[in-house]
């Protein structure tokens, strides 16, 4: 698959595959056991992924979750994470991925030096936040994913609008900052990488080249 040399943000990459191939699958999630013990699975395409997006993506900007918002992102791979996620691309929020098992003091010590202002995760990401300052306690841009809600806290579903039939695309350059990632901390104090919406999108390009 070619992508447009003008696409530099996830959200536009995932709606080019949508229209080009809308059954392409985008994401498999695990959805328990079946009667005989065996794993099951759910499947979800590229045009349903791309859909989500795009009908969450102006709720995100109704929230003030809008270019360079510094955001938490706590939650576990699933389906809805990978909406928001998307979306954040979509809007050009910086993404703060963070693991919590690197421990409380850990975690609270990176985000004190970044000082996110908006925050996405499980419920109990949100009440580590409150107890733990892991990033901001009183927060309008709160949001929670997968099982469960939150007091104060944005579920997916009250982000949801209308799906636009042509998408506004994030006032943000290729070069600016998409995500903020952290070595895993095995070898010494884990370190943050920046990555631009180049780095992300150059990647997908090299992926979906022919002969791949």
């Amino acid at each position: 698959m070619i992508f447009p040399d003008d696409i530099f943000d996830l959200a536009s990459l995932a709606r080019e595959v949508a229209q080009q191939d809308p059954d392409r699958i985008a994401v498999i999630e695990p959805a328990g056991r079946g009667p005989d013990g065996a794993r099951r699975y759910s499947r979800f395409t590229y045009a349903q992924l791309s859909a989500d997006v795009e009908a969450i993506a102006p709720g995100l900007r109704e929230l003030g979750v809008v270019e360079r918002t510094r955001t938490v992102f706590m939650a576990p791979p699933s389906y809805e994470a990978c909406v928001v996620y998307v979306a954040l691309t979509r809007v050009g929020a910086t993404v703060v991925m963070i693991d919590p098992t690197v421990g409380y003091r850990n975690v609270g010590e990176r985000l004190g030096r970044l000082r996110p202002e908006a925050f996405v995760g499980i419920p109990i990401t949100h009440l580590a936040r409150m107890i733990f300052g892991w990033g901001p306690r009183l927060t309008d841009k709160a949001i929670v994913v997968g099982k469960g809600f939150f007091p104060g806290a944005h579920t997916l579903a009250s982000l949801r609008r209308r799906t636009p039939s042509e998408p506004v695309r994030a006032d943000v350059t290729p070069d600016d900052p998409m995500s903020v990632l952290y070595t895993t901390g095995s070898t010494g104090p884990a370190k943050p990488a920046l990555y631009t919406h180049r780095n992300f999108c150059d990647g997908c390009r090299a992926r979906a080249s022919p002969g791949r």
